[in-house]
């Protein structure tokens, strides 16, 4: 019953054009872990000083940002 369950779900998902969010694509387009590697992430200053809360901030961006 499980296989019979995968092999439609395979199926269905060929179907309506699936592709992985960060496969490698053949058709020259940019795949989206290119596209998120060339985000730059600036210090975040307060008052033109660095600030730990800016640290933080900046951390969790790159984190979230990093595939």
């Amino acid at each position: 019953m499980k296989l019979i369950l995968v092999l439609i779900s395979a199926i269905i998902l060929s179907g309506c054009g699936f592709k992985p969010m960060y496969g490698q694509f053949s058709d020259g387009k940019s795949d989206l872990r290119n596209v998120m590697a060339n985000i730059r992430v600036s210090d975040i200053t307060e008052q033109g000083r660095p600030s730990r809360i800016g640290q933080v901030i900046r951390n969790n961006l790159l984190d979230s940002l990093t595939p």
